[in-house]
């Protein structure tokens, strides 16, 4: 999924691959950048209310001009995901979500 289509996985294919409550798994890229990262972080942290408890891990790539951070995120609810799915695309710096 790219920033410039807007997508947000659909109610219909997330409850069909997923078990909800339950772990999920996002992926952002952007900048490499500590404060870009935070931001990133506090986003899913605000939509599930988890604030300091959403596990992440950040990757930089071979370049080093780009990251992904990986969210593993305990959600409630396909509703759940597709919030922070919609507060992430509200970064600017978010190239990608997967």
């Amino acid at each position: 999924m790219t920033k410039d289509g807007d997508r947000i996985p659909s109610l219909a294919a997330l409850e069909e691959a997923h078990a909800f409550p339950g772990r999920y798994v996002i992926k952002v890229f952007g900048p490499v950048d500590a404060a870009w990262v935070a931001q990133v972080v506090r986003a899913a942290d605000e939509v599930t209310g988890l604030q300091g408890h959403v596990r992440h891990s950040v990757r930089e790539s071979s370049g080093g001009k780009h990251a992904c951070v990986t969210l593993d995120v305990y959600v409630q609810t396909a509703h759940q995901v597709q919030a922070i799915y919609a507060e992430l695309l509200t970064l600017p710096a978010v190239r990608m979500l997967l």
